[in-house]
């Protein structure tokens, strides 16, 4: 008699990348903080494990790092992507050993018991299953730097998969610059002394329009970049979305928790969006591919 769960497909583990795209001089720092603290999110941030390269004794690409800052180059893109590919692989490893090792449901489990009579139920979890949208989140910050950057993401079998960027207006991004100048001076309070205290830039909102200026901003400059490649094969852009977070007030900007939660519900839509779309088009290039063998068995 075969065991139970003979068969059974291995677990997977899906991931989606997405990179934010903001306006000229907005700092990001509060808001992906902020953004972490919604489940399954992960800021990767490429500079931070460039230094931490750059720390660690004896590695490869912590010295080629190095090369590069000598010959007065930016770090070159395969590198920066070597380390992001290599932190999102090592995180599937630990998710998938997880995975393996939880017992399945029982078909016939039952129901949660629900709230009696005259208590609240609890707010439902916003946050998607992972078998309908993914298993980790990841918001790339400091790389890509351009629509070329995501090329060497490409070759190591990575893509983005939804570029966001924020539609904010002048009144919408001074909100945002001032929020952010005070958490970072309330983070620089908060730092033991002799740490921290000259670290944080202070951060100037920009200047209200000129008579006659429009109050809008142009949108995001890496934002366009990502989106006019988007679509193209061997891109590392080839299957992403591009979309603009736009539906805001000027001061909604200035709360993180405001964005970082409506930010989160657009990245967890077009996560299942991406899985109904993938699920569907399943059987098509299977299809597809019965087609392309049988003309190929007939000539």
């Amino acid at each position: 008699m075969a065991d139970e769960g003979e068969g059974a497909p291995p677990p997977a583990w899906r991931t989606f990348i997405t990179v934010i795209a903001g306006p000229e001089g907005l700092d990001q720092s509060a808001l992906l903080t902020t953004l972490t603290e919604q489940q399954r999110f992960t800021v990767i941030d490429a500079d931070a494990l460039a230094a931490t390269a750059l720390a660690t004794k004896d590695s490869e690409i912590g010295a080629q790092i190095k090369a590069c800052q000598a010959e007065g180059k930016e770090i070159a893109a395969e590198l920066l992507a070597k380390l992001v590919a290599a932190q999102i692989s090592e995180e599937s490893q630990a998710g998938l050993a997880v995975k393996a090792a939880a017992p399945s449901e029982a078909p016939g489990e039952e129901p949660a018991e629900q709230p009696k009579e005259g208590e609240e139920a609890e707010a439902a979890d916003p946050t998607p299953p992972a078998d309908v949208s993914a298993d980790a989140f990841y918001v790339l910050r400091n790389f890509p730097r351009d629509a070329a950057d995501c090329a060497a993401l490409d070759a190591l079998g990575l893509g983005v998969d939804s570029v966001v960027s924020l539609g904010m207006d002048r009144e919408g991004l001074s909100a945002a610059v001032e929020a952010a100048a005070a958490s970072a001076a309330a983070a620089a309070a908060a730092a033991p002394k002799g740490k921290g205290k000259g670290d944080a830039k202070a951060a100037e909102a920009p200047p209200p329009p000129e008579e006659g200026e429009s109050p809008e901003l142009p949108p995001p400059a890496l934002g366009v970049a990502l989106s006019q490649a988007a679509g193209t094969a061997g891109s590392g852009l080839k299957d992403c979305v591009c979309v603009t977070l736009a539906d805001l007030e000027p001061a909604e900007w200035g709360e993180t928790s405001v964005v970082s939660s409506k930010l989160a519900a657009l990245v967890w839509s077009l996560a299942r969006a991406k899985v109904m779309y993938d699920d569907f088009r399943r059987p098509l290039r299977r299809w597809s591919s019965q087609r392309l063998a049988q003309r190929t068995l007939s000539t």
